[in-house]
């Protein structure tokens, strides 16, 4: 799923959380999943947190970062989904 929108300041934590509500309600089945899926489950969201460069050729990766804001407000409205019978971690590869 994609969403393009703006939001003008990350520091505005409702509007941060608006946009995560309707990126999820782009396809149902996902919020849906959250909320149905089986008990004590581990729901892992791996944001883009890609070094600033390659350690041994500086010239080979662009940073991508998701912002810690977007991050947070993804990981508070998957557990608000999952109505406290998951475990949610944060990782990257």
């Amino acid at each position: 799923m994609v969403l393009i929108e703006h939001v003008g300041d990350y520091a505005d934590e409702p509007a941060i959380s608006s946009f995560v509500r309707r990126a999820f309600d782009l396809d149902p089945e996902i919020p849906d999943y959250i909320r149905n899926g089986p008990a004590g489950r581990l729901i892992v969201l791996k944001p883009n947190w890609v070094q600033e460069s390659h350690e041994f050729e500086p010239d080979l990766w662009e940073p991508v970062i998701t912002h810690p804001a977007l991050v947070l407000a993804v990981a508070s409205y998957v557990a608000e989904l999952a109505q406290q019978d998951a475990t949610i971690a944060i990782c990257d590869a």
